[in-house]
């Protein structure tokens, strides 16, 4: 467990802020990946996901049935569209 924790990011479980939020929502609708979003905020790529997700900026596919299957990368994600 302790070998895992070193290597997840910096702010792996911090709080959320709605400055954070609006950072990844504009790098997220300006094109970002969320791969170098979650790089640049110090989170993984998964809270990343779950986080857009929760601000309705991507949305599980019709298949998924839970968060974790889309963190687990077995699948994709798509946008709303707006």
């Amino acid at each position: 467990m302790e070998a895992r924790k070193q290597k997840l990011p910096t702010r792996a479980g911090a709080r959320w802020d709605s400055q954070e939020d609006r950072v990844i929502s504009a790098a997220f609708s300006g094109g970002k990946d969320v791969t170098i979003i979650a790089k640049l905020q110090e989170r993984t790529r998964g809270s990343i996901q779950s986080r857009l997700v929760k601000l309705e900026l991507i949305q599980l596919a019709p298949d998924i049935e839970t968060i974790e299957e889309l963190i687990s990368g077995s699948t994709d994600f798509f946008r709303i569209n707006v």
